[in-house]
């Protein structure tokens, strides 16, 4: 004997070669799906006896079956089931791990972990197959005309967007299973490859996510390879993680860059408005979340308080602007800037700063209350003409070829695109007659103002049922309409899908 060379051992791998030899001839003319696939089975059989013969340690045969059957399935264009060979891949591994004298100095969780590690790079070699088509090199052409499919079918696009998402999340999950062996690297490289996922591919879910998994593979990596002081590391973590939620809230306010993003692809306005708020919400998140376990436990753990005020105040002031209207803002952001900024003023050791901090914070509530009271008083507001006269002149207001008007301080607006004509718009001469009425008598007569009704609110409608709006929002549409020149154009009433109601005006 001499190792695994015995003769059995060169009688197994004399019995698997041949073997295998005739397995791949008869993958090879297995072409008619009526012919019977009995050598095929045969030949698979005996190469696992020749197998089991030639290693000396039979708990691999497991893990050589199943690398043997994923290539076979792809040279036979049979891929449907592939997404099941890394689950039986890391079965088979716990059971080679397990079962080998040669790792009986593992302990359970290190064999978890070295097999979770093998199973997440298998995974990802099949996935970058999958990326460039080498797994589909051997199937028929895609044919999406075709009504009933299976599921991971390689025949229809349906399919094998399945095979390539189920891939990815189990190789994902298999990173993340080894956070505890190999310096915790495996957490970073699902990390790279979420991100990857997300900017590449246009995974929405996979954006939100970034944050959180960074934070959280980064940690677990230098808990792992023990870099640095705990205080060291727990910045470092916290930073990052403050820093990719400001720049997820960064793009959240960018609707024309973020729209406009090849990678993306956006089936409706309201999935994009969505994302938008779920990418501010995600990021808003974020960089709460790292600033408060920056600072956590250190002795400047109130500069971390205020940190956060700031990024809540911000988001409160960008929800009262027209670009960025959004209840959330508004609501998480101002509430929770209050709620900071006491938390922020009572972790103060010095009387004298915590009335100071009790004055911003009471700052800040009037400052809230202010914008609150100016959205409320402009609510009511749609066109605003200026119809006084001074010295009998009259004021005429030329209409410009595109007139945006906007409503009720963001909650309704009247839109209105008109193209403007090649030619030069006639010349308005404005004729004042500026006549001089004397009267004798010593006190002038004012005519009293007409006094304008006010609509009651209920708009009648052909189709059987009413709609109730407030009384003065209608005249004030009313308003609009009468006022606005909109030849060849008509006023429709919407909602926007933020609630917000829309005067717009559309070509007939």
């Amino acid at each position: 004997e001499y190792g695994f060379l015995t003769i059995a051992n060169i009688s197994g791998w004399i019995i698997a070669i041949q073997m295998g030899i005739v397995w791949i001839i008869a993958t090879r003319t297995m072409d008619d799906d009526n012919k019977i696939e009995l050598p095929w089975w045969g030949s698979m059989a005996w190469v696992g006896v020749g197998l089991i013969a030639a290693m000396s340690e039979v708990s691999w045969l497991p893990t050589v079956f199943t690398i043997l059957l994923t290539g076979s399935a792809i040279y036979r264009g049979k891929v449907s089931f592939i997404p099941a060979m890394p689950i039986a891949f890391f079965f088979s591994l716990l059971v080679g791990l397990g079962n080998d004298a040669n790792f009986v100095d593992l302990n359970s969780g290190e064999i978890f972990g070295w097999s979770a590690i093998a199973t997440a790079f298998f995974t990802l070699s099949l996935s970058a197959m999958e990326m460039t088509d080498w797994l589909y090199s051997k199937c028929d052409e895609v044919d999406n005309e075709i009504e009933k499919w299976e599921m991971f079918s390689p025949s229809v696009q349906a399919g094998r967007d399945q095979i390539s998402d189920a891939l990815r999340m189990i190789g994902i999950v298999a990173f993340l299973f080894s956070f505890d062996i190999a310096v915790g690297i495996g957490p970073v490289i699902a990390a790279v490859w979420v991100t990857y996922i997300a900017i590449r591919k246009g995974n929405t879910n996979g954006l939100l996510l970034m944050p959180l998994l960074h934070g959280i593979s980064i940690a677990n990596c230098l808990s792992e390879a023990e870099i640095a002081s705990a205080e060291i590391r727990q910045l470092v973590v916290g930073v990052l993680m403050a820093i990719e939620g400001g720049v997820l809230i960064y793009f959240s306010t960018q609707n024309d860059k973020v729209y406009d993003w090849q990678t993306f692809n956006w089936e409706s306005d309201n999935d994009f408005l969505d994302f938008m708020d779920y990418l501010g919400m995600g990021g808003l998140l974020s960089a709460i979340s790292g600033t408060w376990y920056a600072f956590e436990g250190t002795s400047i753990d109130s500069f971390s308080w205020l940190i956060m005020t700031v990024l809540f105040t911000m988001v409160a002031i960008q929800g009262f602007s027209k670009e960025n209207d959004a209840r959330w803002r508004r609501g998480f952001g101002g509430f929770g800037s209050l709620v900071t900024a006491f938390i922020f003023a009572n972790t103060l050791d010095s009387e004298i700063f915590q009335a100071l901090g009790y004055v911003f914070l009471g700052i800040l509530g009037f400052g809230y209350g202010a914008m609150f009271s100016q959205r409320i008083g402009e609510e009511g507001e749609i066109y605003v003409a200026d119809e006084q006269s001074q010295s009998g002149l009259l004021q005429a207001t030329i209409a410009n070829p595109v007139m945006e008007t906007q409503v009720q301080g963001g909650l309704l607006q009247a839109t209105k695109k008109i193209a403007a004509k090649e030619e030069e718009p006639p010349e308005i001469v404005e004729v004042i007659d500026d006549e001089v009425i004397e009267i004798e008598q010593p006190v002038p007569i004012i005519a009293p103002a007409e006094i304008t009704a006010i609509h009651d609110g209920l708009i009648e409608t052909a189709d059987g049922f009413a709609i109730r709006l407030p009384g003065d929002v209608v005249q004030n549409i009313l308003n609009s309409i009468n006022n606005t020149p909109h030849e060849g154009f008509k006023p429709v009433l919407g909602f926007s899908p933020s609630g917000q109601v829309m005067l717009n005006f559309e070509t007939e």
